[in-house]
Formats: C-alpha cells, sequence, structure tokens
C-alpha cells in the first residue's frame, strides 16, 4: 500500500488500490538495463501461443529518466521502439529510491494506451488515466544520501548494477480482459456483484455508489489476503490496518444501501 495522497484515489480512479499484486523480475549483478528492457518487451509483446501477452507494441509508451540517455538508446535502437513513443521526464516520476539513504537510480516505465474514450493525445507525459502504467524498470545502480522528497545528494556507484521491476498485476489483467478499471476484473467483479445483492445498489448506476462499492471491493480483497497471511483484526500495532480495513467496507456500504422506508406508524408516532 502506498502512503499519502493515493490512499485518497482509491475507487476513484481506474488504477488506485490499497491491495494490488506485483510481478517483477531481479537481477544483483548479472544483467542489467539492456537485458531487463528486452526481457520486458519480449514478455508483453510475444503472443500469447509462445508464451507471451501479446499486446499491440503500437500501443506501448516508454519514459526514461531525462538525463538517461543509454536507457532512451536501448529503447529506440535496440528494441526499436519509435523516438516519439519515448518520454523524457524528471526525477520526481522517473527516479527511484526507498525515501532513506540507500540504493537507487533511474528507471523506465512502461505504459498502455488504452484508446482516446480514456483521455486526450500526449502520452504518460499528459494523461495516466489513458496511457496507464503497467510495469517499471528500476536501474539500480547508486546510492543517495540523506535528504528530504527527491532533493538529496548522489553519494557514488553501488557495489555491482542491479535491477527491480514492479509489473501492477490488477492492471495487466484489466487491459487483457479489456474491462474499464481494475475493479472490474474478474477476480474482483465477484465481490462487486454480491455487494450490489447485500445493498441493493446496482453498479454503474451512479458514480457516486460505483466509488462506494469498489472501495468496499477493495477493503474487502486487502482484508482476506491480511487475514489469510495470520493478521487478524486486534489492537496490536501490526493488526491495526487490518482493522481499519474490517471496518471500513460495512461504513462504506451503508452509505451506499438506500434508505429503509419509514414506517406509517413511526410517522404518526413522530408527529404525536
Amino acid at each position: 500500500m502506498r502512503a499519502h495522497p493515493d490512499i485518497e484515489e482509491v475507487g476513484k480512479t481506474t488504477r488506485h488500490g490499497t491491495f494490488f499484486q506485483m510481478c517483477g523480475n531481479f537481477s544483483f549483478g548479472d544483467y542489467f538495463k539492456e537485458g531487463a528492457v528486452k526481457y520486458a518487451w519480449e514478455l508483453l509483446t510475444s503472443p500469447q501461443d509462445k508464451g507471451g501477452y501479446g499486446l499491440d507494441a503500437e500501443r506501448l509508451w516508454i519514459t526514461v529518466y531525462e538525463e538517461d540517455d543509454e536507457a532512451e538508446r536501448i529503447w529506440r535502437d535496440v528494441v526499436g521502439v519509435p523516438a516519439e513513443r519515448i518520454q523524457r521526464l524528471g526525477k520526481k516520476d522517473n527516479y527511484w529510491d526507498m525515501g532513506v539513504p540507500g540504493p537507487c537510480g533511474p528507471c523506465s516505465e512502461i505504459n498502455y494506451d488504452r484508446g482516446p474514450e480514456f483521455g486526450v493525445e500526449g502520452g504518460p507525459a499528459v494523461n495516466d488515466e489513458r496511457y496507464v502504467e503497467i510495469w517499471n524498470l528500476v536501474f539500480m545502480q547508486y546510492e543517495r544520501g540523506e535528504g528530504s522528497g527527491k532533493d538529496y545528494p548522489i553519494l557514488g556507484d553501488l557495489p555491482s548494477q542491479n535491477i527491480d521491476t514492479g509489473l501492477g498485476l490488477e492492471r495487466l489483467a484489466m487491459i487483457l480482459q479489456g474491462v474499464q478499471n481494475m475493479y472490474e476484473i474478474d477476480t474482483s467483479m465477484a465481490v462487486i456483484d454480491k455487494a450490489t445483492e447485500l445493498t441493493g445498489v446496482a453498479y454503474g448506476d451512479a458514480h457516486a455508489s460505483d466509488v462506494s462499492l469498489r472501495v468496499v471491493t477493495d477493503h474487502m480483497r486487502t482484508s482476506v489476503m491480511l487475514i489469510g497471511d495470520g493478521v487478524t483484526p486486534a489492537t496490536r500495532a501490526a493488526a491495526t490496518y487490518c482493522a481499519a480495513s474490517c471496518a471500513a467496507p460495512s461504513a462504506t456500504c451503508a452509505s451506499s444501501a438506500p434508505p429503509a422506508p419509514s414506517s406509517r406508524t413511526s410517522s404518526t408516532s413522530s408527529s404525536a
């Protein structure tokens, strides 16, 4: 789960959640930028009958760190992505660190163009709802010092060049299944269906109730995974989030449910 403003976007956007599954591949002193880029591209674009995901290569856009000439060259000259679909972004978007002194490095994100119905043209630098990030390749090669936000010194090179990548499973499923958002993939839609059954609120009728139903779905999935891993609701610090997740859907569900009809008897009593 990411902290700060992202938590407020859960249920409102197509791609934010408190619980998501992250796939990835890693290298510690073995292959580096070119290997990571080629492996990711091969898996995403190879036909499904050959073990890939079969994504349309022409709908994939790439972002690289603004000073990373090598990454841009690999995408353009080795993989063959047209220069107009490669965008350079700053440290805020394309430079990874853990928020504390330690390993860091530039990253390159692979984004999928969902089409004009999701927003304006211009690539991920302009619209991250239309051009949704599906895979982030982090080139872990430097050590950072003390500092706040992205304002910190680079102390030097790490002993080895490493790769750390993250592919959002729900986002990929959303694209492969052709649904509008990550809450409508097959494993989540069953929860929404049950919530609509219990509340009597139809999904797809109104934005406000849709957001509530998606929040319920997100928190239920989060709670199930936490409980499955042995984290149960309690007063212990380790279980605080689990308890909050279990409690949150009730309030959200209540706000989604239609009001109970008042009886004539209670109305008469009130008037008296």
